[in-house]
């Protein structure tokens, strides 16, 4: 994309007058650009893949929540026109402020890391309690899996991912026995909140970024995928950064012990729809959906061993 366009779009913002615009290496599925003006920074994204306005809403709806509670989050900048959502290239696009910080690599996190995230997450989840999304999406649950392997399956199988065929098999077999729960907390859920996505300056968490997965969902099924992110080295499961993340959620949101309890069930399911997911949203880049789909599918085996 010819960054003159983009410079063309952002001139219908009062954000002064701009010196550079540079892209992201980070983002699979979306374009991410960082536009320096001569009065500060900012985030472009642009959304790929035909999305519509109408599906950027929750994300938008969920952000400006977010912001009225002062929630380390991105903020949305509006044009002259106040609008939010603009259009580059019949795609549409957000500007952001840019948050400072960090990504941490694996070796940074600790357990005064995964406290701060998983507080965060429970926050989260306070805030947005009693709020709902206008736009539906899939949510995270066994019977949102199901629909969604149904309508992929035969696409991904004849596509070019390595072991595609395995994953399908896999997600499958275990379609069969897995059932959905019922009576559990939900809510508005961020099912990305992984080391990527997180920004952190001098060990204190400054921002929680990319919400265009935001959807509902059970509760738990966010803390289960949130672990997944966060808790797992070399493959295994670290039992006391998994007891740290639950303690620093509730700390901000609690829910029952039953609930609690069924956590290690939903790390099982979430896992599997992010097998899914890799595949069938990074169906054009075979390589990307495959690293990310095997990382899931090896996680799926160790949390059956468990």
């Amino acid at each position: 994309m010819e960054t003159s366009e983009i410079k063309k779009e952002l001139e219908k913002f009062d954000v002064g007058e701009i010196v550079l615009i540079s892209k992201f290496s980070l983002g699979v599925i979306n374009d991410n650009f960082l536009v320096q003006t001569d009065e500060r920074k900012y985030v472009l994204r642009i959304y790929n893949f035909k999305k519509t306005k109408h599906e950027v809403v929750p994300e938008l709806e969920t952000l400006s929540w977010l912001q009225e509670a002062n929630f380390p989050s991105p903020k949305i900048v509006t044009n002259h026109n106040n609008e939010r959502v603009i259009f580059i290239n019949n795609k549409p696009g957000v500007l952001f402020n840019y948050i400072k910080g960090r990504h941490l690599f694996s070796n940074d996190v600790d357990s005064e890391i995964i406290l701060q995230v998983g507080s965060h997450l429970g926050r989260f989840h306070r805030i947005l309690k009693d709020k709902q999304l206008s736009v539906k999406k899939p949510g995270w649950g066994v019977d949102s899996l199901t629909d969604l392997f149904n309508t992929h399956e035969k696409r991904i199988r004849q596509s070019t991912i390595k072991d595609a065929d395995l994953f399908m098999d896999l997600i499958s077999n275990e379609l069969r026995t897995l059932k959905q729960d019922s009576n559990l907390t939900q809510g508005i859920i961020h099912p990305d909140i992984k080391p990527e996505n997180v920004l952190f300056e001098r060990k204190l968490l400054t921002g929680i970024l990319d919400f265009d997965d935001i959807t509902e969902s059970a509760l738990i099924d966010n803390i289960a995928i949130t672990i997944i992110w966060w808790c797992f080295n070399n493959g295994k499961l670290q039992k006391d950064l998994y007891e740290t993340m639950l303690y620093g959620y509730q700390s901000e949101f609690s829910l029952s012990g039953e609930e609690l309890a069924l956590i290690p069930k939903h790390m099982k399911s979430v896992a599997l729809k992010g097998i899914l997911s890799w595949c069938y949203k990074v169906l054009h880049r075979p390589d990307n959906a495959y690293t990310g789909a095997k990382e899931f599918y090896d996680i799926y085996q160790t949390l059956k061993k468990t």
